[in-house]
């Protein structure tokens, strides 16, 4: 995909280089960077991918999307937004080529029992011919392939990524665990799901949600990702 591509549909506040460069891969951990990525810098709790962007464009980076130069050589193709994490939705959609558009997406919310349901639901639809993946708390599964999961929702990047891969194995139905930290950090995002379960709620993860209300409020807000 070629950069104006991205350029043309995202909020863009400033942009320097080459709209024409071909982007492959699009990365937000400098760590994976390889030649030919887009970098994406996110500001996050322990670290601040604009640390990152000089090592990002040394491993290979033809692009960086961020907030701030911070050093970034002038040389380099340089992308600046206002908020790079609220784009990510936005920017998978958009370089996958909008995967969940040909999945019929089901999601499972609650505190307790999401793992379970959505390991029956793939039985019952995978067992009535349904070629349905799963992305949930243990693994995600589709066309005979098991990934480990890093958290039970992945992020917006890595969601749309999975996807792709599950359209391209053939899947047309995906069972997924949805999490009140995906739906509170926008995980889920601009995605419209088929149907959904709310299996139950009880105080949970009072850490993260500063109340119970807020709690409550945050999961029951998943059913306005439905039609």
């Amino acid at each position: 995909m070629k950069l104006k591509v991205l350029l043309e549909q995202l909020p863009v506040e400033e942009f320097r280089g080459d709209a024409e460069v071909e982007i492959t891969s699009v990365e937000y951990d400098s760590r994976l960077v390889s030649p030919g990525a887009l970098f994406i810098a996110l500001r996050g709790s322990k670290a601040d991918g604009h640390d990152y962007l000089r090592e990002a464009v040394a491993r290979g980076a033809v692009a960086v999307l961020a907030e701030e130069a911070r050093g970034l050589a002038e040389t380099a193709n340089l992308i600046l937004v206002r908020d790079t994490r609220k784009l990510l939705p936005a920017i998978g959609r958009i370089f996958y080529d909008d995967p969940a558009a040909r999945l019929q997406l089901l999601g499972v919310v609650g505190t307790n029992g999401k793992t379970t349901s959505t390991f029956f639901l793939r039985s019952i639809l995978e067992a009535a011919g349904r070629a349905t993946g799963l992305v949930g708390t243990i693994h995600h599964l589709f066309g005979g392939k098991a990934e480990t999961s890093g958290n039970t929702t992945p992020g917006p990047l890595d969601l749309q990524r999975l996807f792709a891969g599950m359209v391209k194995e053939g899947i047309d139905c995906v069972v997924m665990e949805v999490s009140s930290h995906a739906l509170a950090l926008g995980r889920v995002e601009g995605l419209t799901f088929t149907g959904g379960i709310f299996t139950n709620i009880t105080p949970d993860h009072l850490d993260f949600h500063r109340s119970f209300d807020e709690y409550l409020q945050v999961k029951t807000g998943f059913f306005s990702h439905l039609p």
